[in-house]
């Protein structure tokens, strides 16, 4: 119950990956891939044993999921505020449909 929120969150990145990848950032795909390869990991004793996956803990990978993730997210808010500057200026031009395109796509 713990990790609950993690695991919510490793499900949303993933989707975010499909949804990069069906957009054409295959680059953006890969990153968010790659975090999650690490968050499923810490969930390895919740997969089937269909896989055969030898269960020693996957603890090891929350701060490498953590890291991956935070990394992702700073260079996002970066390319965001590199693409949409006019956005950050104030709180009305960042209420407009205009800056809403830059905010619900990158």
């Amino acid at each position: 119950a713990k990790l609950r929120y993690v695991r919510v969150c490793t499900l949303g990145i993933w989707v975010c990956a499909v949804g990069r990848w069906a957009d054409g950032n295959t680059l953006g795909a890969a990153n968010d891939l790659f975090s999650t390869a690490f968050g499923t990991c810490i969930f390895q004793e919740d997969l089937p044993s269909v896989f055969h996956i030898p269960h020693n803990g996957g603890m090891q990978c929350l701060f490498p999921f953590a890291l991956l993730s935070g990394i992702n997210a700073f260079f996002d808010v970066l390319s965001l505020i590199v693409v949409c500057p006019e956005c950050f200026k104030s709180f009305i031009v960042a209420c407009t449909t205009e800056c809403s395109g830059c905010f619900f796509t990158l």
